[in-house]
């Protein structure tokens, strides 16, 4: 890992799993961070927790008795009684999009004061250029949205962990909600969420989750704890939540 996205990591105080070292590395390691004044365990690589990529869905069943999930958007169903749950986690991811029309606008404008420039050095070849940097900086900016995405880990025989995730956008929520259902993709992934937290009653929830699906309706909650900044983030925080609860 780099330094710098090491201090990011400690500075947002995730937690993060250094794995595959060897005895004395991870004795100097964890004596340096608890110098620090942050707590680091040592374990062997046999008790950290495995997860494989998450299966991501479109259509989940919310049962008193179990979850049903299809695995992948065109997956068998496979079905996980609720004791199995371990952890529900959700987050809003930052997606920065870019912006192709200002793109192809600059790159029409760069051929124009080329070939101005090959006849006329005077103001009007000065604007044109002027014209170009000012689409290079449009051409730059870009439009920040957010992804809502909810994970929700259940423990297998194998001991590894089943990992699902769950994308606003992609649900099929006439056929999870039904009558319940509001075509409002940010509402309705609430409630589905409220959904998971009111049956899967051992499992842990996030402070992601908390946020999302009670918003607005607990004034200590604070809506920061479901910002991420990209996916492989929220991985890594989901998988450290994993450990401890495996602890």
């Amino acid at each position: 890992m780099l330094r710098f996205d090491a201090l990011r990591l400690a500075r947002e105080a995730r937690g993060l799993v250094a794995e595959n070292l060897d005895g004395p590395t991870a004795q100097a390691l964890a004596q340096a961070i608890h110098a620090r004044g942050a707590p680091a365990r040592i374990l062997h690589q046999q008790q950290v927790v495995r997860i494989g990529k998450p299966a991501l869905v479109r259509e989940v069943g919310i049962a008193d008795d179990a979850l049903t999930v299809a695995l992948g958007y065109t997956g068998e169903m496979h079905s996980v009684p609720w004791d199995y749950v371990w952890l529900l986690s959700a987050g809003e991811l930052l997606e920065v999009v870019a912006r192709p029309g200002a793109a192809s606008n600059a790159r029409f404008w760069k051929r124009r004061a080329a070939f101005l420039g090959q006849f006329a050095l005077g103001a009007g070849a000065v604007q044109a250029i002027r014209e170009v940097e000012g689409l290079d900086r449009l051409a730059r900016a870009k439009k920040t949205t957010a992804i809502e995405v909810a994970d929700v880990f259940a423990s297998t025989p194998g001991g590894e962990f089943l990992h699902v995730r769950l994308r606003s956008r992609d649900l099929y929520y006439d056929r999870i909600l039904g009558p319940q259902s509001t075509r409002n993709f940010s509402a309705d992934f609430r409630l589905v969420l409220l959904h998971l937290a009111t049956r899967a009653q051992r499992a842990v929830a996030t402070a992601g989750f908390r946020a999302l699906a009670l918003e607005g309706s607990d004034p200590d909650i604070d809506p920061d704890d479901a910002k991420f900044g990209d996916e492989a983030e929220f991985g890594r925080y989901n998988r450290w939540q994993l450990q401890m609860l495996a602890l």
